[in-house]
């Protein structure tokens, strides 16, 4: 994961690699006018929001004959019993 930006996953399947490549998708905030849009910059951050549970369309590689696919994503199940290695228990 790419900050809240993108998301990158690297399959490898006995030798045959593949690729999906997508960023997290983003909507302009409510209280912007369409008509100031135009004028929206990346570095804006202030007028967007981030929907990490949803991508915009990337593509999935397939490395070992260059295939090229688009691919979007949601998430469809939150996993909350996920443990980190940094939370995990030493004893």
């Amino acid at each position: 994961m790419i900050y809240d930006q993108a998301l990158t996953i690297v399959l490898d399947k006995g030798g045959s690699e593949e690729r999906i490549t997508t960023n997290f998708k983003y909507t302009v905030k409510d209280m912007l006018s369409e008509s100031s849009w135009k004028y929206l910059k990346t570095s804006d951050y202030d007028s967007f929001d981030s929907v990490c549970t949803e991508t915009m369309v990337g593509f999935w590689q397939n490395k070992t004959d260059n295939k090229l696919s688009c691919v979007t994503g949601r998430q469809i199940h939150k996993d909350n019993h996920i443990v980190l290695d940094a939370e995990k228990s030493t004893e």
